[in-house]
């Protein structure tokens, strides 16, 4: 009788420990290609982050100059679906209008969070040089 006792509480602590658990989410991305000319399709997938999450999403060129990343809405936000993941596509040519050629860093960044993640692509002139696909 008293083992029945004990494992009773035990449950009890379980269930209670395992209700007050949280999950922590921990966004990664994968991008593609590092380099490209500016006709070439770049593909940003994030994964790991909580479902419905948004994320500020802007380029900064080589001259120093924040590009709004070309969102299908306009809003400059990335909306992780319901599994916790975003794809997004660019293509400088008509999303970085104006910009230069050389080292861009796409930042996906979440003020409530303080999560950031930074894709650092290169654009040159020509498709001479195409990278590969880079997990961060």
């Amino acid at each position: 009788m008293k083992r029945l006792v004990g494992i009773p509480a035990v449950v009890v602590l379980l269930v209670a420990l395992l209700a007050s658990a949280s999950i922590v989410y921990a966004g990664n991305m994968i991008y593609s290609p590092e380099h490209g000319s500016e006709n070439t399709w770049f593909k940003f997938t994030g994964y790991g982050f909580q479902p419905g999450q948004s994320l500020e999403a802007g380029c900064i060129a080589p001259d120093g100059t924040l590009f709004a990343f070309p969102t299908p809405d306009g809003s400059g936000l990335v909306r992780s679906d319901r599994f916790g993941a975003f794809e997004i596509t660019m293509l400088p040519s008509t999303d970085l209008v104006g910009g230069s050629f050389g080292e861009w860093n796409c930042i996906f960044y979440d003020r409530v969070l303080g999560e950031r993640l930074i894709a650092t692509i290169y654009i040159h002139e020509d498709d001479e040089v195409e990278g590969e696909e880079h997990v961060h």
